[in-house]
């Protein structure tokens, strides 16, 4: 998104250092249809209000399709999972939020027993009231922020897709 090139930038060069190709862009028709395209997985930055990105219903309904054709997406959004407008996607990520929060997201760490364990780093973007987060029933907490304890990222694991909000 052009509200996080940072984090984007980021994505991109640690998909590098993996071997892995990556293209970071603000368009998700970029090449096309991302269905057709057989992504492996795509990373959405929404960013956090008042700069943030607020997914358009076409492109909901695309994310939509390519999650429904096995795709694995990661959703970064401060204002995604509270929102009181209904949205296509929250029912495939498992994840709702609490509350709207505050402006206290500082260290974040992984939980035992998942693939962020040992995880742990600060966090020091934009921090206007940032989700948080429950996971409902098929999905797991996989991130939380440390003081005050709440969980900021839940991963999905379906049986056909794979799915991270946060």
């Amino acid at each position: 998104s052009e509200n996080t090139p940072l984090s984007g930038l980021l994505i991109f060069n640690d998909l590098e250092s993996l071997g892995q190709v990556g293209y970071l862009t603000n368009d998700l028709w970029i090449f096309g249809n991302p269905v057709d395209r057989n992504f492996k997985a795509i990373f959405i930055l929404n960013g956090i209000w008042p700069n943030n990105h607020q997914l358009t219903l076409t492109e909901q309904n695309i994310i939509q399709e390519y999650i429904l054709t096995g795709g694995n997406v990661y959703l970064e959004d401060g204002e995604f999972w509270s929102q009181e407008n209904e949205n296509n996607l929250i029912r495939y990520f498992q994840c709702i939020g609490l509350s709207d929060g505050l402006g206290d997201l500082g260290t974040i760490e992984g939980l035992p027993g998942v693939f962020t364990e040992n995880l742990i780093f600060d966090y020091t973007g934009e921090n206007n009231w940032i989700d948080r987060l429950q996971s409902l029933p098929g999905a797991f907490p996989i991130l939380v922020n440390t003081e005050p304890e709440y969980v900021t990222a839940v991963a999905n694991d379906s049986e056909s897709y794979r799915t991270i909000g946060t």
